[in-house]
């Protein structure tokens, strides 16, 4: 009897374990997907440029100073000039025939390419900051794919909204699944519970070993979790060298960190109301469940 009632437990516990890894597995991928999504979108939206074509007329002092003012705005990330010689270059290497020997002249204009930081590649950000450099009198115009940057920012909205709705919907099935693991593995012991109960013991008491349990089976769940969690991160890099760049160090510690915590808080959570349910159950309650 005593081996059976050994063996049993030792089931529980297992089944326990490897119930609660699953979950954070679970919760780790999402959490993964998240944040990689995240560092794509940014780094697609840093890669819009914004043309800035300049007039003949300005001088060279004009140039230095408006490239100066241009780096030194929030918005943007990277500057760069393109002198006129530059663009026909660009589009002799392109076209493979000098635009001067045909026309007579160089039909481009310089210009300055600014590249966006994230947070202002957005449609209101853009109309706000192209209307104050338009009044530059030294600027002829500006080109940027504004339906490209429009369409962007409504996809990247829509799977916003999508992927915290996953995220919450995965927590709560998460705490009810972990919630429920640990009640049955705990349920075998209201008996036993009930007898400390009986001759005196403090609910203090009586919780002690269950959260310690609880404990140690979140801690190795979340370790399992993570190791599993650390091999696909590492495995998706060796597969695709481009993950590189969106797996960020900052990815790797929200997809191991945010599961390994809540394995352990979920877990010892969960034995603690579990138990106090127990301790609040009568004879009859206790016999009839």
């Amino acid at each position: 009897m005593a081996k059976k009632h050994q063996s049993g437990g030792g089931f529980n516990v297992f089944t326990a374990l490897i119930s609660t890894a699953m979950v954070l597995i679970l919760l780790g991928t999402l959490v993964f997907c998240v944040t990689v999504g995240d560092n794509m979108s940014r780094s697609l939206r840093e890669n819009f440029s914004v043309d800035i074509l300049l007039t003949d007329s300005i001088t060279v002092r004009e140039t230095n100073a408006f490239y100066k003012e241009l780096k030194a705005m929030p918005a943007v990330k990277r500057c760069v000039y393109i002198s006129k010689q530059d663009a026909a270059k660009e589009l002799e290497e392109t076209l493979g025939y000098d635009s001067e020997d045909f026309l007579g002249y160089s039909p481009f204009p310089a210009s300055m390419e600014i590249f966006l930081n994230a947070d202002y590649a957005c449609q209101d950000s853009l109309t706000k900051h192209i209307t104050v450099l338009k009044q530059r009198p030294y600027v002829a115009d500006t080109v940027y794919p504004e339906n490209l940057i429009e369409s962007l920012t409504h996809n990247i909205r829509i799977i916003a909204i999508v992927l915290l709705s996953l995220v919450a919907l995965l927590v709560f099935i998460a705490v009810a699944l972990i919630n429920n693991t640990m009640r049955l593995a705990l349920s075998r012991h209201r008996f036993s519970i009930r007898t400390m109960k009986l001759v005196g013991a403090s609910h203090g008491f009586i919780r002690r070993p269950y959260m310690r349990r609880a404990f140690w089976i979140g801690f190795i769940a979340a370790l399992i979790a993570c190791g599993v969690l650390l091999a696909g991160m590492q495995g998706l890099i060796v597969l695709d060298e481009g993950l590189a760049e969106s797996i960020t160090p900052l990815v790797m510690v929200a997809t191991l960190g945010i599961p390994f915590v809540a394995g352990i808080v979920l877990t010892m959570v969960c034995a603690y109301f579990s138990v106090s349910k127990l301790l609040r159950l009568s004879a009859y309650q206790l016999h009839v469940r």
